[in-house]
């Protein structure tokens, strides 16, 4: 898990903090995964049931930031087999 620390303030800042839709955050960024997952060029490299998987692995500690928006990840074996590797996905600042 990841943690994202304000060096000036010290403190503690949370998923939703970078995006627009704090009040549902997390759903959005779980449906913009999923919708990224059935979209992407190769699905199958996914375990069947990603969907559900998504729900119930989803760590909103799991990010860290990039200029065009917050890459969230998910642990080898959450949604896809090791050979996967680290599963990321891009939820841009002003997507959710």
């Amino acid at each position: 898990m990841g943690q994202t620390i304000n060096t000036l303030t010290g403190e503690v800042k949370h998923l939703c903090d970078f995006l627009q839709n704090k009040k549902n955050c997390e759903t959005c960024i779980k449906n913009n995964i999923i919708k990224q997952i059935k979209t992407s060029d190769d699905p199958s490299i996914y375990f069947d049931n990603y969907p559900k998987l998504v729900e119930e692995t989803f760590h909103p500690q799991n990010f860290y930031l990039t200029s065009e928006g917050v890459v969230v990840f998910f642990a080898l074996y959450d949604i896809a087999p090791h050979s996967t590797g680290i599963p990321t996905f891009l939820i841009p600042y002003s997507q959710c």
